[in-house]
């Protein structure tokens, strides 16, 4: 019984062989360019090179002849790194070659060839790593929006004002608002109205006293 685990690319054995060795065509799934190439004159080392428009099967089939042939396996990573910058979609990309290369390997390459495959395989999949860390986010997150603006006046009042023995900042009321005017909650807000706020918040009303006591010895440096 046929192992049911073993691998099974787009095409048949048969129809590799008829594409790669007699330049069989009849497949008509569109040819994706994962690796560039140029009709009858190479303008560059690692091109592929056709005499005419190739087939999808006999396209890729060339891919991995061109990868395996390569002098040394630098040589091969170097080519296999110059089509990957050139391709605008990297994970379709390293999808295509993480679903090919283990298909490639159940064939007949040399050790060598098989060896230059494992390799490539590794370098496809820390790319894949790399390529689908999930991304930043692009605009920064203000967190002070995050907090109530009640607390956050309160905050800031529990950290810069107050007497000089219970506070180690030397600041006003009018420092506090000019401080708070810098982050996003407060920027469009009427000026006056601001000044009223800081003016008119209670810290104890905003924040447990537990806090307080304890942001107090902290900045005061007390024990």
């Amino acid at each position: 019984m046929a192992d049911s685990n073993k691998p099974i690319g787009k095409y048949s054995t048969l129809k590799r062989f008829g594409e790669t060795f007699l330049a069989m065509k009849g497949d008509d799934i569109p040819l994706v360019p994962y690796f560039k190439y140029d009709i009858v004159d190479q303008l560059n080392e690692f091109h592929l090179v056709f005499s005419s428009e190739p087939s999808t099967t006999f396209y890729e089939n060339t891919i991995f002849s061109k990868l395996v042939r390569l002098a040394t396996f630098s040589q091969s990573l170097r080519c296999f790194r110059y089509h990957f910058e050139a391709y605008p979609d990297k994970i379709e990309f390293l999808d295509f070659f993480s679903n090919e290369i283990p298909i490639r390997l159940t064939k007949s390459y040399s050790v060598q060839e098989k060896t230059i495959l494992e390799g490539l395989l590794a370098e496809v999949n820390r790319q894949l790593e790399e390529n689908t860390v999930t991304p930043k986010c692009e605009e920064e997150v203000d967190i002070y929006t995050l907090i109530p603006k009640p607390k956050l006046i309160a905050l800031m009042k529990i950290i810069f004002y107050g007497t000089k023995e219970d506070s180690p900042f030397d600041a006003n009321q009018e420092d506090i608002v000019a401080l708070l005017r810098n982050f996003t909650p407060f920027k469009k807000g009427k000026r006056s109205t601001l000044v009223r706020k800081v003016t008119e918040n209670i810290p104890e009303d905003y924040l447990p006293e537990p806090l307080i006591v304890e942001l107090k010895k902290f900045l005061t440096n007390k024990s």
